[in-house]
């Protein structure tokens, strides 16, 4: 091919001068067709000058420069098109004379590979390196039961490929313009695929999973806005909140402990907001994202509550700072009179609730007096 090109261009050149020097005569064009015309010709008749050998026999004869021919008799010119012989098909060019084609090759608008005898490939996978239409390659091709080589999509041993149609060459490690993935080894990803940093998933059919998805009686969710990649961890879905774990499973009907928060994940995986009961006692998941509320106050918008250390709603005595309150057996602050151990006490309303100590207080028009302690002396 390269020597071919150099003639070209040799060729080329002399037109050019000749052309320039006729040029006063105003023969230029014509003798530059002339030349065009003999190029043509010579190689027409270098093409017609093979096979140099002469057939012995009828059949295959190797010529000279190692190219094969076949011949139907020893008077007849070589066969040129399809020949198929010894159960195999093999093509012979008709523009080189007949010269028997090997390796990757087009005839009209189908491609085929031949090995090195010129055998043609058919019903089979064939993995090719060498030149293919210019272009060197390493891939794998599947030749179909014509020999022609397949495009678009193909099945083979239950998984689907798909054989690209400019070359026929198999896709590998790839994503097609309608949204399947093609793995490494050229299969068509369905189920759990992971890609880059992200876990994608795929139905049987190959098509991108988004949104929930049930896979082993675990619920995952594949993000939408971001081109269907599995979210894990904390993240919220249409105004309600979601933990999963590493595996991007979604909790759910449980206690989870997420980055030193407790949250309740509930029977459909969203976190609960308000109060949840377990284990008979109360808790309370604060609004927003749902973070148990442990060691504060809380209102609910209708009372205060108070959750111990552990998240438990605490009920009777409790002193939080340097104050008390004490809490009904329903968790509510509880303001005024209170009896206790036997003893009255009293919590202030003007001072949110704290037991009044150490003081004289005017209640309901009388004068009352409390211990340190806050027991009414």
């Amino acid at each position: 091919m390269t020597t071919r090109t150099i003639k070209i261009t040799k060729i080329s050149l002399i037109a050019f001068v000749l052309a320039a020097a006729l040029a006063f005569c105003g023969l230029a064009t014509t003798a530059y067709a002339e030349t065009s015309a003999n190029q043509d010709a010579a190689t027409a008749q270098a093409r017609a000058t093979k096979p140099v050998n002469k057939p012995t026999k009828a059949g295959w004869m190797k010529d000279a420069d190692g190219t094969w021919y076949y011949f139907t008799s020893v008077n007849a010119n070589p066969k040129t098109g399809w020949l198929k012989t010894g159960g195999k098909w093999y093509y012979l060019d008709p523009a080189a004379n007949g010269a028997l084609k090997t390796g990757y090759y087009t005839v009209g608008n189908a491609k085929y590979i031949a090995n090195g005898s010129g055998a043609l490939y058919t019903n089979r996978w064939v993995h090719f390196k060498g030149n293919v239409m210019g272009t060197s390659m390493d891939e794998w091709f599947y030749a179909t039961k014509s020999g022609a080589l397949k495009t678009g999509w193909f099945k083979s041993s239950g998984k689907w490929y798909y054989l690209e149609p400019k070359y026929g060459l198999m896709a590998t490690d790839t994503w097609t313009d309608d949204g399947y993935r093609l793995t490494v080894s050229g299969a068509m990803a369905t189920g759990w695929v992971k890609e880059l940093d992200n876990w994608y998933l795929f139905s049987a059919s190959g098509k991108k999973a988004t949104g929930w998805q049930k896979r082993g009686g675990k619920w995952y969710y594949l993000d939408p806005a971001k081109d269907g990649a599995m979210k894990s961890g904390m993240f919220s879905v249409n105004n309600s909140w979601y933990i999963t774990n590493s595996s991007g499973a979604m909790y759910s009907s449980k206690w989870i402990t997420y980055d030193k928060d407790w949250y309740y994940a509930t029977k459909s995986g969203a976190l609960k907001i308000g109060w949840q009961k377990s284990g008979g006692k109360w808790y309370y998941l604060q609004p927003n994202s749902g973070p148990m509320a442990k060691s504060t106050w809380i209102n609910d918008g209708k009372y205060d509550y108070y959750l111990n250390a552990s998240g438990a709603m605490a009920t009777g005595w409790v002193k939080p700072d340097q104050e008390w309150y004490y809490l009904s057996k329903s968790g509510t602050k509880t303001y005024g009179w209170v009896k206790s151990g036997g003893k009255w006490y009293y919590l202030n309303k003007n001072k949110n609730g704290t037991m009044a100590r150490s003081e004289t207080l005017f209640i309901n028009g009388t004068y009352y007096s409390f211990n340190a302690d806050g027991s009414m002396k």
